[in-house]
């Protein structure tokens, strides 16, 4: 599919970015949505849109990121001979890393949720992720803002992570 859509001109990325932009659109037109207090959560392909949405849209006011977030590192040297290239988005990675991304509406509130067992990224990846986006949070004046937290366990999204998930999306969405 990324070879596809890489020969169209666009990526996986993109097409899913502007089809969350429009459902982000219609459900802020309705009338008994409070567009003021959008937020976002995602698994692994939900974790890359919750990841890309809340980088690029101002609309979303919060946003959990869960078994997803790590770095182009940990594609191109650990993973990209098992894993999708459909995440991928040529000459993004000279520029940002997908920690960099997911912090582009900071001081908006960032929560991400990582397993210790995940074999579809590395440990270590992850954790630099972590520490790439503590200390943007840090220098910007708004540690309290971002949240990370590893889970043992492979690749999921239990009852203990989405507790924790939708509780960090009540306190910054209810206010």
């Amino acid at each position: 599919m990324a070879k596809s859509l890489f020969s169209a001109g666009t990526t996986w990325p993109g097409v899913f970015l502007s089809d969350d932009r429009v459902a982000l659109s219609v459900l802020g037109s309705r009338k008994e949505v409070d567009s003021d207090r959008l937020g976002c959560c995602g698994l692994s392909g939900g974790g890359l849109r919750s990841m890309m949405i809340g980088g690029m849209d101002e609309r979303i006011k919060a946003a959990v990121c869960v078994g997803m977030m790590s770095t182009w590192r940990d594609l191109v040297l650990y993973h990209s001979f098992t894993h999708t290239w459909m995440m991928f988005v040529p000459h993004l990675p000279v520029e940002m890393d997908y920690p960099e991304i997911f912090a582009l509406q900071m001081p908006a509130p960032r929560m991400v949720l990582n397993n210790t067992e995940d074999t579809l990224f590395d440990l270590g990846e992850m954790k630099r992720a972590d520490t790439i986006l503590k200390e943007v949070y840090q220098k910007a004046g708004f540690p309290e803002n971002y949240m990370c937290e590893f889970y043992p366990g492979p690749h999921k999204f239990d009852a203990a992570m989405q507790k924790s998930a939708f509780s960090w999306l009540e306190r910054w969405l209810k206010k």
